[in-house]
């Protein structure tokens, strides 16, 4: 009886963890919604949350293509920090900044360091993806 009730929990368990080790990336320009010609939206991959971003008026935008994930290491550890933006061009050569779960602003590292180079500006030190292969800019929540 016990080690049927352990082979029907193992699964369970293991899928809440691999839940919570979602690798995440920038949304694809095809995912992102344009709702009310003014608000831009995706769904996060594990559906958690959204990535956002409000435009200050009606543009009648859509996105076209994918420039840059920024990366902002913390100032105590390296590894982790917060996913800054991934940054996309929109119709008029304008870009928009989406945000990664605005409403808490999670912790991140990356999950794919080589495609990340590191930079400075005058915030101090970023990591900056360009990958054209959208989930090498991939990172994870810190739980």
């Amino acid at each position: 009886m016990f080690k049927r009730a352990l082979l029907l929990l193992f699964p369970t368990l293991f899928t809440g963890h691999a839940m919570a080790n979602t690798v995440e990336f920038c949304p694809d320009p095809k995912e992102i919604k344009v709702i009310a010609g003014f608000v831009l939206r995706a769904d996060t991959q594990s559906g958690n949350g959204e990535w956002i971003k409000v435009l200050q008026r009606d543009r009648g935008v859509s996105v076209i293509g994918f420039e840059r994930g920024v990366f902002r290491p913390s100032k105590d550890d390296a590894k982790v920090g917060h996913l800054e933006s991934c940054t996309f061009l929109t119709t008029g050569m304008e870009v928009a900044d989406l945000a990664f779960r605005p409403e808490v602003n999670p912790k991140v590292s990356l999950a794919y360091p080589p495609a990340w180079k590191e930079k400075q500006d005058a915030k101090g030190t970023y990591f900056e993806c360009t990958s054209k292969d959208l989930q090498g800019c991939a990172f994870r929540e810190v739980k």
